[in-house]
């Protein structure tokens, strides 16, 4: 007779269910990543469009004699044709108030670079002033470039000729 061992006693373990996935969910989530995508949002507006304009064509062209003698197909295309018209216009709408906000949000991006450089600027303005001794306002036009070359060799020169260079002793300005 045989022992059972103690792995033999213990139940299988019962296999935990995957859920299913909820279409509606699918959909949702679908449609948020092409709204939000420019690129979706508008190859979505260009399928659109070109169904709708293919309806209208077949529509008047193909199956308008057959369409004027049943009312309630004719209703029923033409209602379907007014619904992508419509969905063309909310898509249309709905496009171009993102890329206004998109414009928006860059434009104010580009803003607070402007008034980042604007600050560096007047705080090298400060420094500069502060390097060639005077007492100018902070709303005095920054120098240009080439006065500011101009003033730093004036001082350069006036340094050197106190015998008071920047130089390390040892090292020369100039190259070998």
């Amino acid at each position: 007779m045989s022992d059972p061992s103690p792995s033999s006693k213990m139940p299988e373990p019962k296999p935990v269910p995957t859920p299913k996935p909820n279409p509606l969910a699918m959909v949702i989530g679908t449609g948020m990543v092409v709204l939000h995508t420019r690129r979706y949002r508008r190859n979505l507006l260009f399928a659109v469009t070109l169904a709708m304009l293919l309806m209208v064509g077949v529509g008047s062209v193909v199956l308008g004699e057959s369409l004027v003698r049943k009312p309630i197909a004719f209703a029923g295309f033409w209602g379907s044709c007014s619904a992508l018209l419509l969905l063309v216009l909310c898509l249309a709408m709905y496009d171009l108030l993102r890329v206004r906000r998109e414009h928006r949000k860059e434009l104010r991006r580009l803003d607070d670079r402007l008034s980042e450089a604007m600050r560096e600027a007047r705080v090298k303005a400060a420094a500069e002033r502060k390097f060639r001794g005077s007492n100018f306002s902070d709303n005095e036009p920054m120098p240009s470039t080439e006065e500011m070359r101009r003033w730093k060799a004036d001082h350069e020169a006036a340094m050197n000729a106190d015998g008071n260079s920047d130089v390390p002793d040892g090292e020369e300005g100039g190259s070998k």
